[in-house]
């Protein structure tokens, strides 16, 4: 037991010395944060006063709350510049990222579907496979130029011969759908806009959707969206000629859903 002791007790050391050895110091980013103004903003509460200084900061458009971003970013990327070891921990994460991943196949007739990322793409590709022949039907990377533009909900209709997909910009919960053939693979003139958390749920030559009425202009990504409601859109025809299926005017923050049987 004495000699266990003293073993442990030499690892311990050894262990210690090896990580005093491997340690770098480096030099402190002194960091200069700018400052915020507060203004006299309280609300009341069932009787509570609750103060909201920094209200101003909710208006995205406004040249007060651009002119801070401006001066937080050049803050933030001046100290991350800085980091003497970014671009290790840049290559490091690179490495771990760096391998095929593919999503659950869709089945549709004899053809299967999927997504799949080689790696270090920004964004899956979907891909159609008949038999050993696999071919790419979709790729949002050249969708936009940044490669923010990130496919979320899609869905294939009834026939296998249209897919619905959303896209979304930026991380925004907004999407937009479109729709492609995918006998010919070209894209249909049908844009739907103001969808969020939504369903695509195929129906005849058509398909459920559900959006917020269209925010006022500037208000695009801070207003309240209030009134979630359900819509049918046929192809081939304008956004303005969906057809209303249900909306709930007495709860304006529920949402709702829609989802159709094979």
């Amino acid at each position: 037991m004495k000699y266990l002791k003293l073993s442990l007790l030499i690892i311990a050391c050894l262990s210690i010395m090896a990580c005093k050895k491997s340690q770098k110091n480096y030099d402190i980013i002194s960091v200069s944060f700018p400052e915020s103004k507060q203004e006299n903003v309280v609300d009341n509460y069932f009787g509570v006063n609750v103060s909201d200084p920094y209200r101003w900061l909710e208006n995205p458009n406004s040249a007060a709350t651009k002119s801070w971003v401006e001066v937080q970013n050049e803050m933030t990327f001046n100290y991350l510049d800085k980091i003497p070891f970014r671009n290790k921990v840049e290559k490091r994460l690179n490495d771990l990222w760096n391998y095929e991943r593919y999503s659950v196949p869709t089945i549709k007739d004899d053809k299967m579907y999927f997504f799949k990322n080689d790696g270090l793409q920004n964004q899956p590709i979907l891909y159609v496979q008949e038999g050993d022949k696999i071919k790419e039907i979709l790729n949002p990377n050249e969708l936009r130029a940044d490669g923010t533009g990130a496919i979320s909900e899609h869905s294939f209709s009834k026939n296998g011969e249209f897919l619905a997909y959303g896209m979304a910009d930026g991380g925004s919960d907004w999407r937009r759908i479109y729709v492609q053939n995918l006998t010919n693979g070209e894209t249909l003139a049908d844009e739907v806009r103001w969808v969020k958390f939504s369903q695509i749920s195929w129906v005849n030559d058509g398909f459920y959707y559900s959006r917020y009425p269209a925010p006022e202009e500037g208000e695009e990504l801070s207003g309240t969206n209030e009134f979630h409601q359900v819509y049918y859109h046929k192809l081939g025809t304008e956004q303005e000629e969906d057809l209303l299926v249900f909306a709930d005017r007495a709860n304006a923050k529920r949402n709702f859903y829609t989802s159709t049987t094979k």
